[in-house]
C-alpha cells in the first residue's frame, strides 16, 4: 500500500475568513453557507457539537482517488498503473493498494533513493554488497 498525504497532519478550523480559507485550512474543516449563523462558519467537520450546530447548509468536500483500473498486460507491471487524484485536502492521508507483477523475460529496473552523507556510509557498503549478489 502506498500512502498519499497532502499539507500538515494538524489544522486549526477557527479563524478562516472564507469558505475557499476554511476548506485549504484541513480536511476535518467545513464552512457553513448560512451568513446568519451566529457561530464561527468554520468548524471542524469531527467536532461532536456539529450535530447540535444549527446551520443547514455546511460545505464539506470529500477527497477523491481514482485508480486506473487497467488490467495486466505484456508491458503493464504495476497496477494501477496510474493514479488521478482529484482532490485531496490538506492533512488528509489516502491509501492506495499496488500489486506488481514480474513478467518472463522482463529486465527489472530497481531504484534505491538515499543521501551520500556520512551517516548512509554503513547503508551504502550494504548496498554495494547486496548490488553485487542480486548480478550474480
Amino acid at each position: 500500500q502506498i500512502a498519499l498525504n497532502y499539507g500538515s497532519s494538524t489544522g486549526q478550523c477557527s479563524g478562516a475568513k472564507t469558505c475557499s480559507e476554511c476548506i485549504k485550512t484541513h480536511f476535518t474543516c467545513r464552512w457553513c453557507k448560512d451568513e446568519s449563523y451566529d457561530a464561527s462558519r468554520c468548524q471542524s467537520g469531527l467536532n461532536e457539537d456539529l450535530g447540535k450546530a444549527k446551520c443547514k447548509d455546511w460545505v464539506f468536500p470529500n477527497s477523491t482517488i481514482e485508480p486506473d483500473e487497467t488490467d495486466f498486460g505484456p508491458i503493464i507491471q504495476v497496477k494501477p498503473s496510474a493514479i488521478k487524484i482529484k482532490q485531496l485536502r490538506p492533512g488528509e492521508e489516502r491509501n492506495v493498494s499496488v500489486t506488481v507483477k514480474s513478467s518472463k523475460d522482463y529486465p527489472l529496473d530497481v531504484y534505491y533513493l538515499m543521501d551520500f552523507s556520512y551517516s548512509m556510509k554503513e547503508d551504502l557498503t550494504k548496498l554495494k554488497e547486496l548490488t553485487q549478489e542480486i548480478i550474480k
